[in-house]
């Protein structure tokens, strides 16, 4: 069905119709019932399930209590990364944010979020340190992080707050499910090391792939069917780039280079 067949048939405009397939309004759980029958979905499971998922996208999201301290884009990634089925990224300055300690977070958002008030700073770490929590138990997603040889070599903080970042990465590394390895600074220039970024994966075939960029101009979101930013790279091409950055890793030792670093640390 066309967007206008269906606004007809609904007794809508055609602008609420665009606006709920773009996902930039709610839409109310009776008005999902009203689409569902006319789609020809059955009464059974299917149904129900549909409209309790309608009636769960209508509760606030867990991280609705820092909408006005991020960006929106930021702000719909968390809900997307809440539900990944597998998340990889890759990160060529600091330490990515699902991977930090609470003292390191300070330290980078000290430099880097300098315009926030100490409250607000704290949130900002609260909100780091809950975004973990999908870290833990034992349906967490397939994590691959990719870290430049940089991340783990530049103190953050002081060396005592690198010196346990760099253990705790250390931990996470032999963590089951999660798979956390080093670029080595010897392999020379490659594409993705100017661009912090993560892809995120889902069981659910509509949403395949959503790629997250973070640029100087701010977060930047793209899926697989975007046709206007084909110069950012869309998820396929950057997962490919991945992969081929992941097996010039797979040759190091991620515990020996960060073990390496730990002794740069008491050598310093």
């Amino acid at each position: 069905m066309t967007q206008r067949s269906v606004a007809h048939a609904m007794d809508w405009s055609l602008s609420k119709v665009i606006r709920i397939e773009a996902g930039s309004v709610g839409v109310a759980v009776n008005d999902v019932r009203g689409l569902l029958n006319l789609y020809g979905v059955p009464e059974g499971d299917r149904l129900a399930a549909l409209l309790e998922t309608a009636r769960a996208a209508r509760q606030p999201s867990l991280w609705s209590a820092y909408q006005d301290r991020i960006s929106a884009e930021f702000f719909y990634y968390l809900g997307h990364e809440s539900s990944a089925s597998v998340i990889r990224g890759y990160q060529p300055l600091v330490v990515p944010g699902l991977l930090q300690t609470a003292d390191y977070a300070r330290a980078v958002l000290q430099v880097f979020a300098s315009n926030h008030d100490d409250d607000r700073l704290e949130e900002m770490i609260e909100l780091r340190l809950r975004r973990q929590e999908i870290l833990e138990g034992e349906d967490r997603p397939d994590i691959h992080f990719l870290l430049d040889e940089s991340v783990i070599r530049r103190v953050a903080g002081t060396p005592a707050v690198m010196r346990r970042q760099l253990e705790h990465l250390l931990e996470l590394s032999t963590a089951d499910r999660i798979n956390i390895l080093i670029v080595p600074s010897t392999s020379g220039l490659y594409r993705l090391m100017t661009r912090p970024s993560a892809l995120l994966e889902f069981d659910d075939l509509v949403d395949a792939r959503i790629l997250h960029l973070e640029l100087p101009e701010g977060d930047k979101l793209i899926r697989e069917d975007d046709p206007d930013i084909r110069s950012l790279g869309l998820p396929h091409g950057y997962l490919e780039e991945f992969w081929e950055l992941e097996n010039i890793a797979l040759d190091q030792s991620t515990g020996g280079l960060i073990e390496d670093a730990l002794d740069g640390l008491s050598r310093a």
